[in-house]
């Protein structure tokens, strides 16, 4: 019972995570910032040496990464039981569970930097550059680089760095479903060889 409750576990951790991290990164964040730009969505106090609709773009975007923190705790701990069970129950210990069990510490290492001091820093650092941007001068009408001084680019290399981070998290949550797979598969084809010896004798 408790293993077909792991089992059930891992994958719904797995799905629930990694589906998310993949419907934000490429339906959720193009489509609010595609939204903002092309449209004449305004906030009160951006000024004009920046862009209004990234800016808007960026607010809605941080509420949705902070409501989301929530749904990776959440398939955190369900990744969590669903490795823990065969990894306590189960001696030896199978390679594959001890390399799940370190890219589940690898995931948690970095939602536990990301959501506790990345993300703050980054919302932070947006207020400081919305405050330094109003003695900023706008960008000339015909301008072909973008306005750049150096609390932007502190926000520009914090935002990269969390782009960075969330992309390595949905490289860790494939690795596992790749590597849950093949343990699934390999324990299955186990099982019908021993069903099929036992037969035979």
């Amino acid at each position: 019972m408790w293993k077909r409750l792991a089992h059930l576990s891992f994958w719904l951790g797995a799905s629930l995570y990694f589906g998310g991290l993949v419907s934000i990164g490429a339906i959720a964040a193009p489509g609010v910032f595609h939204v903002t730009t092309h449209t004449a969505i305004t906030m009160p106090g951006i000024a004009p040496s920046l862009n209004m609709g990234n800016q808007v773009g960026g607010e809605i975007f941080g509420e949705v990464l902070n409501r989301f923190v929530w749904i990776e705790v959440i398939g955190s701990a369900l990744l969590l039981f669903g490795i823990g069970v065969p990894l306590v129950s189960h001696r030896p210990v199978r390679r594959s569970i001890s390399i799940l069990f370190s890219l589940w510490l690898a995931l948690v290492v970095l939602l536990g930097y990301t959501a506790g001091y990345l993300h703050p820093q980054v919302w932070h650092m947006r207020e400081v550059l919305r405050a330094s941007a109003m003695t900023q001068p706008a960008p000339p009408p015909n301008a072909t680089q973008p306005v750049t001084w150096p609390e932007k680019a502190e926000f520009d290399s914090l935002h990269a760095r969390a782009e960075t981070l969330a992309r390595i998290k949905v490289y860790i949550l494939l690795g596992m479903i790749v590597l849950g797979a093949m343990r699934g598969v390999t324990e299955a084809s186990v099982r019908v060889r021993k069903t099929e010896e036992k037969a035979a004798t």
